[in-house]
């Protein structure tokens, strides 16, 4: 497992200051604008330790979605879901996930993903 995390979101700007963020914190980032895209990355990188998600978006599955489908083909990968819709939805949430309310702040994503990647060695 590598350190690239991939940040799904279908908000560009949202997407874009997430991704920025965790560049300047020395992770490798991939982006998509939806959990089908998100679905074809998974399959041709390799090393993504975690993906950050919106529960909301377009195409044919939602954040939550997305979070089964990764347990259960990418089990080593970690996920953290965020909303500013749903409360912690921690019953319908993969063990690999974690819950995260928007508006959230940068720094609290990358200290989450510190935590959750240093659980996983």
């Amino acid at each position: 497992m590598g350190r690239c995390i991939m940040v799904v979101e279908d908000e560009p700007l949202v997407r874009m200051l997430l991704a920025d963020h965790l560049r300047e914190e020395q992770f490798e980032v991939a982006e998509a604008a939806d959990a089908d895209e998100a679905v074809r990355l998974l399959m041709e990188l390799p090393a993504v330790a975690a993906v950050i998600s919106d529960v909301r978006m377009p195409g044919s599955m939602n954040g939550l979605e997305l979070a089964e489908r990764i347990a259960s083909t990418w089990p080593l990968v970690k996920v953290i879901l965020t909303s500013g819709y749903l409360a912690t939805e921690d019953n319908r949430l993969p063990a690999t996930a974690t819950f995260v309310p928007k508006p959230y702040q940068a720094e609290q994503i990358s200290a989450l993903l510190r935590n959750r990647l240093a659980d996983s060695r």
